[in-house]
């Protein structure tokens, strides 16, 4: 943290406060949140609909027939970090994506916190994108929209549509589920065209400067020599990609001595036998393994540039994909209870299964943020 950060993240922070007292008198109080709801854009929204609805309609209907196997695949996501946190296949669970004033993203137990700006441009993808969704597949559907709207928790900024519940309570099934399904579906075309921007950034900016590793293997080679650093060469052949790195050691059999060069310098090791296969030679790192990138020469004057660039877009595609997920778990009020509530009835047993696998949910989103901290 320096000072820089400290300062810009409190000028954020009093800039809201700012905005908040000079709007007082139109915001609503209910215990943490800070609620300032808005007729305005109303008519231009349902303007814009008129003119598109047959294309807003056929993303609706994608977006209801995707509402199901979204909810199952939140739930199945779920499910596996947990068992794996339980089993000890991972160290990290759940982590809550907070803005902070950081220079970099930093990572503690429950918690991921971003350096504000970056948190704040993508919490503004997440939310233009999610609202704006569930508003014109409302409205597509003929169903009114009483007020367009944002909100403080604490000092998190969010936004929301307030359909017209009485008129989606009633409504069919599958408008119910375009209406619920938006949103995330929404969030992960955000996520989908910030991919290959992502990736075109990194093919335009970056050049592969070696192999970045998991760690190394207890009584491995390579922990007998504190091996660390990327692997950017092994006897003089250059390392790339992982699969580099496999055809050297197809050339060398176990007790072959090798030099292997890293960002942090030079290692003479014996290679080892392989635990799977004696007869091949084992290195000692521990996967995944993948290419370490670095900056292009030409472009190291515009440093801070580049990589603005480029982890914007990361952000913006990595919490538009998990928001997305998040967001239809089924777990009441996100949307993807509703989803679960809409497809199982409104009978009195549904009720029950609803409030059953909610409060499932609910318990696996709790040992998923306090299971590495418990185990």
């Amino acid at each position: 943290m320096n000072m820089l950060e400290e300062i810009s993240f409190i000028l954020f922070l009093l800039t809201l406060c700012i905005i908040v007292y000079i709007d007082r008198r139109n915001l609503e109080v209910q215990g943490p949140i800070v609620i300032r709801r808005s007729r305005k854009g109303k008519k231009e929204l349902e303007r814009w609909v008129k003119k598109r609805k047959k294309l807003i309609r056929v993303i609706g209907y994608f977006a209801g027939i995707a509402a199901v196997p979204l909810v199952v695949l939140s739930f199945v996501l779920l499910l596996k970090n947990v068992l794996d946190i339980l089993f000890k296949q991972i160290k990290l669970g759940a982590a809550l994506v907070l803005p902070a004033p950081v220079a970099e993203a930093k990572l503690i137990p429950g918690m991921l916190l971003l350096p504000w700006y970056f948190w704040v441009a993508a919490a503004l993808t997440v939310f233009l994108s999610h609202e704006l969704a569930h508003a014109l597949v409302a409205l597509a559907e003929r169903i009114p929209i009483k007020s367009i709207g944002l909100f403080l928790l604490f000092f998190i900024p969010g936004a929301f549509v307030e359909p017209d519940e009485q008129r989606l309570r009633h409504a069919k099934k599958l408008t119910k589920l375009k209406v619920y399904g938006a949103g995330s579906v929404a969030n992960l075309i955000v996520a989908a065209l910030a991919l290959p921007l992502l990736q075109l950034s990194l093919v335009t900016f970056y050049e592969p400067m070696g192999i970045s590793y998991a760690g190394v293997v207890n009584g491995s080679p390579a922990a007998e020599v504190n091996l660390s650093g990327i692997i950017m060469e092994i006897d003089g052949r250059r390392i790339l990609k992982p699969d580099d790195l496999s055809q050297v050691l197809l050339t060398h059999r176990p007790g072959d001595v090798i030099e292997v060069e890293t960002t942090e310098g030079s290692f003479t090791l014996k290679l080892g036998e392989h635990p799977a296969n004696s007869s091949m030679a084992f290195l000692g790192i521990s996967c995944p393994c993948k290419t370490a990138y670095t900056l292009k020469r030409w472009l190291t004057p515009y440093r801070g540039a580049v990589e603005t660039i480029y982890s914007l877009l990361f952000w913006i595609m990595l919490i538009n994909f998990n928001i997305a997920l998040v967001n239809m778990l089924p777990l009441k009020p996100l949307d993807g209870g509703k989803v679960l509530e809409t497809i199982l009835g409104r009978s009195r047993w549904s009720k029950h299964v609803t409030n059953g696998i909610t409060m499932l949910t609910f318990f696996l989103l709790l040992l998923a943020f306090l299971g590495p901290l418990l185990l």
